[in-house]
């Protein structure tokens, strides 16, 4: 039944993707993804191709979602960014296969089909409009997942190579680093710890200790000392974002709950932690929760609202599974009945939340898409539209490089 539900749910979010999507560049899409290609079809060393690859967009080094539009790019001829968005959101559903056979495949029926609903759902739409949001939110967690896989099977190499993957698709990879240091700390293996803690420092030094150019307005974590109050509140809604939906208009519900999800999870953790320290929820769990702490420490200055975007829902989702998932680790809650009944809230929760969200989200979709059409229509005719961008170059001198070099052909623009 379960994987009768997920094949289904896969193929019907991928068809509304596509649907909802646009060739149109989204916001950084035209800094971190058409000027990257621009400027690697004119460089000519090899040498300096390479560190294309490698510059940094804010506090990320995205090096995975700029190889996946290349080889997109050297197979097609072009980056079309619908297809962009399919690949991205492929790895939704390798993350929810991941999921259900690695994570919660002894759990119960009901947390499996919540889990199922509450990932393909309407309310990640950032996810399916815009490309860069879907590679690199969906990447990280993806290969985080994958490296997870290969601790249950303890398999290393596997480890390693898709922790590092994780780190060059975004920065939150870096706490899978220190997560794999505590775990072979807990195993008292010290030589793999400290080359853990050796690869993080590192890393870190290299990619993102020397500073980095932003195109936000973003002071960084140090302003989260300034400002403690204001961080707290991002932090403690950002953690209950899944409630978005309902919460949105009413962030003090959000931060309850948020509150009590901390709280809730904390003594599952706790819990878990005591009686099975190398469980994989644990190393997940931290994983998704320094995630959490990471955005909040470098977005909080954008305001509660920017907790609610639904780019970071996944995290906040997964987390939510997470906490449910540990709370009946094997005979840890003995009794039968509770975990379905249990089961049975979180089933008609995630029904609940994915009505709501398509009932609030898909107008707005609908309208991001027509109006990324229309814009991007308005340029083909010699017009000169605003065009939803974020960045320090002129968007509409990008999209004319990009089309000079055949990098971009819109192809269904204006039918």
């Amino acid at each position: 039944m379960v994987w009768t539900l997920f094949a289904i749910a896969s193929v019907s979010y991928l068809i509304f993707t596509y649907r909802l999507s646009s060739e149109a560049p989204y916001l950084d899409d035209y800094e971190a993804l058409l000027n990257f290609l621009i400027s690697l079809k004119t460089e000519t060393n090899w040498w300096n191709k390479i560190g294309i690859f490698f510059q940094s967009h804010n506090e990320h080094r995205i090096v995975v979602p700029r190889f996946i539009v290349w080889i997109q790019y050297m197979i097609t001829g072009e980056l079309n960014l619908r297809l962009t968005l399919i690949i991205a959101n492929l790895m939704l559903v390798g993350i929810v296969f991941l999921l259900l056979r690695y994570f919660l495949d002894k759990t119960y029926l009901g947390i499996q089909v919540a889990a199922i609903v509450l990932l393909f759902n309407y309310a990640h739409f950032e996810n399916y409009q815009w490309a860069l949001s879907g590679l690199q939110n969906y990447g990280v967690v993806l290969l985080a997942l994958s490296s997870l896989v290969g601790l249950i099977k303890g398999k290393p190499i596997l480890m390693v190579l898709f922790a590092l993957l994780a780190v060059v698709c975004s920065s939150s990879g870096l706490v899978l680093l220190a997560v794999f240091s505590l775990y072979h700390l807990f195993k008292k293996e010290h030589t793999y710890a400290v080359i853990y803690a050796i690869l993080l420092m590192g890393l870190a030094i290299a990619f993102f200790g020397i500073g980095f150019p932003s195109v936000h307005s973003n002071e960084g974590p140090q302003a989260a000392v300034l400002w403690p109050r204001r961080a707290i509140k991002y932090y403690l809604t950002l953690f209950a974002s899944y409630t978005g939906p309902f919460f949105r208009n009413q962030p003090l519900w959000a931060m309850i709950t948020g509150c009590i999800t901390i709280m809730l999870n904390t003594i599952f953790f706790i819990r878990l932690f005591l009686h099975n320290r190398f469980h994989v929820f644990i190393y997940l769990n931290l994983f998704i929760t320094g995630t959490l702490v990471l955005i909040a420490i470098y977005r909080f200055n954008f305001g509660v609202d920017q907790a609610f975007a639904s780019r970071y829902m996944i995290f906040s989702t997964l987390y939510l599974i997470i906490t449910v998932s540990m709370l009946f680790y094997k005979k840890m809650m003995r009794t039968f009945w509770i975990g379905m009944l249990v089961g049975i809230l979180l089933m008609i929760f995630s029904a609940a939340h994915y009505q709501r969200s398509q009932r609030l989200y898909t107008p707005y979709t609908i309208s991001v898409r027509n109006h990324l059409n229309n814009t991007l229509c308005a340029y083909k005719k010699g017009e000169h539209p605003v065009m939803p961008y974020i960045g320090k170059n002129d968007p509409l001198e990008i999209l004319k490089k990009a089309e000079e070099s055949r990098i971009i052909q819109f192809s269904d623009a204006c039918k």
